[in-house]
């Protein structure tokens, strides 16, 4: 892995020489390269006896690990308005192999890579290896390969995009030189939807997603069964957010429907689906404080990724709590990937607070006190848990800061008819990082 460190060193060497460039005549490339993004470090520490997916399924009682990420940006300004973006990151984990003494193995993999073109000032396209994402990220909210189009409309009030995303294509089949027939194993994602500010304080999002899925190969396999779906779906949804005076308002919705095909050992693996789901909160803002009711969640069943009825996902990102509904790393129920919440549903109370100071910093503290329920019923119940959470954050010069979090999940009869675990022990997790931008 010596040649990694090997590009690593020429990447600050082109850095250090664009920060120079216009005052020492080089390259004019270097004049056009712009270079941003964070350093994270981050320990972990999480303690159960309750079953909490394949973190604790052995039996485990604590789990904890440390780890870091670097996540680099590159933007080359070609020409006026043509732009090529290139994104890598380099992360591991303490204690792991390629962390240990005298081993220069360091994890590093490319994110992204794609070109963007200004029509204007109105109109963008971009195409490559690039950054996609949906409202909330409750269904897309992945790096992909396709392309983006958006142009504003009505001085920006008005913003209509589309994106077309080749998400998995192994249709060609090679043939002796070259390739031959297509064996129609491919996805395709198309996304049209637009961005609407009705009034300085009401913004607003609709959407239609349609995956065309196929794949021939769809023969049950006992060692990964249910890990690979196929079908056509569709979603439409929108999201909308209204600040009036000291109130805050956010709602969304989202219907799911279409054939879903999957290679489990069901009797019946194709499916029409009919599934919805939903977000919302009302907030009232005090001098430095957002106190807020929150709720959110999707029909089917918890046990059934599958259903009928559960809502679908491509490549979903969402967070709603620390360690139930979890995006963000540690120990989850339903993590980051995931469809978070077919057959779930939560609620509970937020508090965010602010505090400024003098010298450029900032300290944010976030509390959290959230209940989940099942839309099935398990051991005669629908209550899944309680879990509070908490986070500080101090900001510096908006460009270090250091945080902690914690979690604290109790499990009720319904979560332990679910995951087959009878212990009745809280889940913690406490989380301590630090993080650098530039």
């Amino acid at each position: 892995m010596k040649n990694k460190l090997g590009i690593f060193f020429l990447f600050w060497v082109a850095w250090f020489a664009s920060a120079s460039a216009q005052e020492q005549n080089l390259d004019p490339n270097l004049q056009n390269l712009r270079l941003n993004g964070f350093f994270r470090t981050r320990g972990w520490y999480m303690d159960t006896e309750t079953k909490m997916r394949d973190f604790t399924s052995d039996g485990e009682k604590t789990v904890s690990y440390s780890d870091l990420f670097f996540r680099n940006r590159l933007e080359l300004k070609v020409l006026p308005g043509l732009f090529i973006n290139y994104t890598f990151d380099i992360f591991n984990v303490f204690g792991e192999e390629a962390a240990a003494l005298g081993n220069n193995d360091v994890t590093m993999k490319t994110r992204s890579v794609f070109f963007v073109i200004n029509f204007g000032e109105k109109s963008q396209l971009s195409a490559g290896l690039q950054p996609f994402s949906v409202s909330g990220g409750y269904i897309l909210a992945r790096d992909g390969a396709g392309i983006k189009y958006e142009h504003k409309f009505l001085n920006g009030k008005l913003t209509p995009y589309f994106y077309w995303i080749k998400a998995y294509d192994n249709s060609r089949e090679e043939n002796l030189e070259g390739y031959g027939k297509n064996n129609y194993s491919d996805d395709d994602i198309y996304t049209m939807g637009t961005k609407i500010n009705y009034l300085p304080n009401l913004n607003g999002e609709f959407y239609l997603i349609y995956e065309r899925d196929m794949d021939k190969s769809l023969a049950y396999n006992p060692d990964a069964p249910g890990s690979r779906k196929t079908g056509n779906l569709c979603w439409v949804g929108s999201q909308s957010q209204w600040i009036t005076g000291n109130w805050n308002l956010q709602w969304g919705g989202i219907y799911n429907w279409g054939i879903l095909s999957t290679n489990d050992e069901r009797r019946n693996p194709r499916r029409v689906v009919s599934a919805a789901q939903y977000e919302a909160s009302i907030g009232y803002q005090f001098r430095h404080t957002l106190l807020s009711f929150v709720s959110e969640g999707a029909t089917g069943d918890a046990s059934d990724e599958f259903g009928k009825d559960s809502f679908q996902q491509i490549k979903a990102s969402h967070g709603f709590s620390n360690i139930f509904i979890n995006d963000s790393g540690g120990i989850a129920f339903r993590a980051s990937g995931e469809s978070p919440w077919y057959g779930l549903y939560g609620f509970g109370l937020k508090a965010d607070f602010i505090l400024s100071f003098a010298l450029k910093g900032e300290l944010r503290l976030e509390t959290r006190l959230l209940h989940f329920q099942s839309t099935h019923s398990f051991n005669g119940s629908h209550v899944m848990g309680e879990e509070w959470d908490f986070r500080a954050e101090y900001v510096f010069y908006k460009k270090l800061a250091m945080y902690l979090e914690s979690g604290l999940f109790f499990p009720m009869r319904a979560y332990h008819g679910l995951s087959g675990s009878p212990d009745k022990s809280a889940t913690a997790e406490i989380m301590l990082g630090t993080t650098i931008r530039y």
